[in-house]
């Protein structure tokens, strides 16, 4: 009997209400968001509304040495604070889903980063939220399980300003250009796509 494909969720966490702020393009509540639109312009990938997930989706089949594996690219329509149920329904939706749950190492979330440096991408394998509120959200969301990926956008920390305003200014053109079709900040997320699919536990297949 064949076997389909192991499946993988990469999420773009941010406020699908905010277009183009650091929240989306507001810098921090849709980073996360925008890098998703360009993963999914280089890949070849149409996203589409899926009232079930409450998320715009789009998936492939990807080639990525070893495995071969289907990828769904996803972007929550809640707002960044309650994005967990989107996040948590969008991988119940996998292969794999109810009645045999799918883990939550099938799952890597993109998120905003005020703790790191803008351009840089910091990887981090699973644990806590460290403050992060859509983070925070999924977390609970899936029964606490930590045991997701996360790729960390550096956006930056302004010295002296208001950081809730900040976060709401528009990406600048740099930014856009960087983590846009083309851009090296792309390059090195989706670098970091690859290894986290070849570095976790062995995608057994689904039957």
């Amino acid at each position: 009997m064949s076997r389909s494909l192991p499946s993988v969720l990469v999420v773009g966490l941010g406020n699908y209400t905010h277009p183009l702020t650091r929240h989306r393009q507001a810098r921090a509540l849709r980073v996360g968001q925008y890098i998703i639109d360009s993963l999914a312009t280089r890949l070849g990938i149409e996203l589409h509304y899926d009232r079930s997930t409450l998320s715009w989706c789009g998936h492939a089949e990807v080639d990525i040495s070893p495995p071969r594996l289907k990828g769904k690219a996803r972007q929550t329509e809640l707002l960044m604070n309650i994005s967990g149920k989107a996040v948590a329904l969008s991988l119940r939706s996998l292969p794999g889903g109810p009645p045999k749950p799918t883990p939550a190492t099938s799952l890597l979330t993109i998120q905003d980063s005020i703790e790191h440096q803008m351009f840089k991408v910091a990887p981090k394998a699973s644990g806590s939220a460290n403050g992060h509120n859509g983070v925070r959200d999924t977390i609970a969301a899936l029964g606490q399980d930590q045991k997701f990926a996360r790729l960390r956008i550096g956006v930056g920390k302004p010295m002296g300003a208001d950081v809730s305003k900040y976060v709401l200014d528009r990406l600048d053109k740099d930014e856009l250009v960087w983590w846009g079709h083309g851009g090296k900040g792309l390059d090195v997320v989706w670098e970091n796509v690859e290894k986290w699919i070849n570095d976790r536990h062995s995608l057994p297949p689904v039957a």
